[in-house]
């Protein structure tokens, strides 16, 4: 294993390839592994060890080598992966872009439930903004055949001027108006004051905290959303359900909680 970032990204011994095709390991790196230090230019908080391959594989391509990759689609937004998007899209174009609907039908036998993406793409064809990137999607693999396609210019699916370089990848004509609803807002969180963070409470951890009925001048009581809370542009709180208790505790000032399922 490289042990250091020069190693892995600028060895001028490094052997050049014109083809990488790679089904990479999946799994989170802590900061301190020294595989994540190698590579903390291109990650933060906890990375994925399938981004390393991926960058390592980009770097290591001869001019116009292609690679395929099949990989959890997490990397396409995030911020853990803001830095690696940066460096990947830098070295290679996007060609095509597989996806398939079903977590369960795609690697059933194989326990795999990750939303998974076939990713194809091409070294040194990045300044080609205006390219075309095949889009195609299935349920799994026993409809791989008879794919839907879509088929968008590099620069529609993917900004590298923009803050977050995201990776938007639309199926179809109703996820493509929703990106371009998104696209058309020139607010945002912060703008309004909010705030969003996933997972402050874990409903079986804090039993000890979570009210089914509010409890006026004993304690202070905060409303709990649950996802059967949240509809479409509103949240309709309280709906009392069994074991979806509307209220948690707090103890100094009152805040919204959202509770992970």
């Amino acid at each position: 294993m490289l042990k250091s970032e020069k190693l892995l990204f600028n060895n001028p011994a490094t052997k050049e390839y014109d083809f990488v095709i790679s089904n990479p390991p999946y799994f989170k790196l802590k900061k301190e592994d020294n595989r994540a230090k190698a590579a903390e230019s291109i990650t933060s908080g906890q990375p994925n060890i399938y981004a390393l391959f991926m960058a390592v594989s980009s770097k290591m391509l001869s001019q116009n080598g292609q690679l395929i990759f099949i990989t959890p689609r997490s990397y396409a937004s995030g911020s853990y992966f803001k830095s690696f998007r940066e460096f990947f899209f830098n070295n290679v174009a996007i060609n095509q872009i597989h996806l398939f609907d079903s977590r369960k039908d795609t690697f059933n036998r194989d326990n795999v439930l990750q939303e998974t993406l076939i990713i194809k793409a091409t070294k040194g064809n990045n300044t080609k903004i205006d390219s075309l990137v095949a889009i195609t999607s299935t349920k799994g693999i026993n409809d791989l055949a008879n794919p839907r396609l879509k088929t968008y210019p590099q620069n529609q699916i993917l900004n590298l001027k923009s803050k977050e370089k995201i990776l938007h990848i639309p199926i179809n004509d109703e996820e493509e108006e929703i990106i371009d609803l998104f696209r058309s807002w020139n607010g945002s969180l912060n703008k309004y004051n909010i705030q969003i963070s996933t997972g402050p409470v874990v409903a079986f951890r804090a039993t000890e905290y979570i009210r089914e009925v509010y409890e006026n001048h004993t304690v202070f009581l905060a409303p709990l959303i649950w996802l059967h809370n949240v509809y479409k542009m509103h949240i309709d709180w309280p709906i009392h359900k069994p074991n979806k208790a509307q209220y948690i505790q707090i103890l100094l000032w009152q805040y919204v909680f959202v509770a992970s399922q």
